[in-house]
């Protein structure tokens, strides 16, 4: 992953020149806010279940 990171650089450095701030920053870039996959199927199907007196088309529509 360092060596992407090198070479996406205008320098070409070796790995070993890298500063810490700079691996930090990538790692935090690669690996950084992840999405908890539970839920956010949660919210997706619990806004497509039906409300009380909500007619076929009109929840087709809101999931649109």
């Amino acid at each position: 992953m360092l060596s992407n990171l090198e070479a996406q650089e205008s320098q070409a450095r070796e790995i070993n020149e890298l500063t810490m701030d700079a691996i930090v920053a990538y790692m935090k870039h690669q690996f950084g806010p992840w999405r908890f996959v539970v839920r956010e199927r949660y919210k997706l199907w619990s806004g497509m279940q039906r409300k009380p007196g909500e007619t076929i088309p009109e929840l087709a529509a809101r999931i649109r």
